[in-house]
């Protein structure tokens, strides 16, 4: 069966609208709480496991990427995760662009050595755990 997210139970997007259009005032930021890594939703209880940051959205992508749960793994802040990261390309136009060159410095710069640990499986785990208890297809 085929149905639209209403709840952002799979999908957030982060764009605020504040004008007169079809959704008037509509600002996803001030209903989400981070716990752990883990951002909820608490207007709808969902915890979305993918976020758009679309239009004014944009503003709240460093905001909530630098507290996702698997920033603080060492396992994602090693050399070689890090090269597969700056190596990663995406595609503007006809361009092909690496990540390094569309936002260079930024694993260095939004990293928190003090707070990373080894996340190992049962993190993972954990974590997977959350996000199906609250996904209901």
């Amino acid at each position: 069966e085929l149905a639209l997210d209403h709840g952002a139970i799979l999908f957030q997007a982060m764009h605020a609208v504040k004008d007169n259009t079809a959704v008037p005032d509509c600002d996803p930021w001030p209903e989400l709480r981070e716990t752990d890594g883990i951002w909820q939703n608490t207007l709808t209880g969902s915890r979305p496991s993918v976020y758009h940051y679309n239009g004014g959205g944009k503003r709240h992508h460093i905001a909530m990427e630098s507290k996702m749960w698997w920033k603080q793994c060492a396992e994602a802040n090693e050399p070689a995760a890090h090269d597969a990261v700056r190596k990663t390309t995406m595609r503007f136009g006809d361009r092909e662009r690496s990540f390094d060159e569309i936002c260079p410095g930024h694993l260095d710069q939004y990293r928190n050595r003090q707070g990373e640990r080894v996340c190992g499986d049962d993190l993972i785990s954990k974590v997977a755990q959350r996000h199906s208890q609250h996904v209901s297809v």
